[in-house]
């Protein structure tokens, strides 16, 4: 019976509910998201008819936390908070910035510029974690290809 709960929810209605309880109002809350407060309260009446359960308890005054509100919400905080840190986290290894970076050497291919290159990538690239592998050119090319590697240094013929 979870799923159809889980579908009915928006990250909007989440966020608007937040404020809500946040601010003690929908008329603060409207007011501070920019919107009519009308599409506030349906928006969250909607939220609250999704879960089966009131969040609010309402009064000329305000709004104040329901068991279940005082419940919902701070694990909707912290999941909202979760989303905002895997955005950051996806633009920046986007960026390549974080992550990882699988590399495919050959014995031949090893030497200190080579060293001295990845040194110099992980100093401008701290977040990134460099994993080396060692084997033959035709193992790398494959694992390349699998995209079980994303690079591999290959020994060719100097002039």
């Amino acid at each position: 019976m979870m799923a159809p709960v889980l579908a009915a929810l928006d990250i909007t209605s989440l966020r608007w509910a937040v404020k809500v309880a946040e601010l003690g109002g929908f008329r603060r809350a409207a007011s501070w998201l920019g919107v009519e407060q009308s599409a506030v309260s349906r928006r969250v009446r909607a939220l609250e008819e999704g879960l089966g359960v009131s969040l609010f308890q309402r009064n000329a005054r305000g709004v104040t936390l329901t068991n279940a509100g005082l419940e919902f919400i701070a694990v909707v905080e912290n999941a909202l908070a979760l989303l905002t840190t895997a955005v950051a986290d996806a633009r920046v290894a986007g960026t390549g910035q974080k992550g990882r970076l699988r590399i495919g050497l050959t014995a031949p291919s090893i030497g200190d510029f080579l060293l001295g290159l990845l040194e110099r990538f992980q100093g401008s690239h701290p977040k990134v974690s460099i994993e080396v592998s060692d084997g033959s050119a035709e193992d790398h090319v494959a694992a390349v290809e699998d995209r079980r590697l994303d690079l591999a240094v290959l020994p060719g013929e100097q002039s």
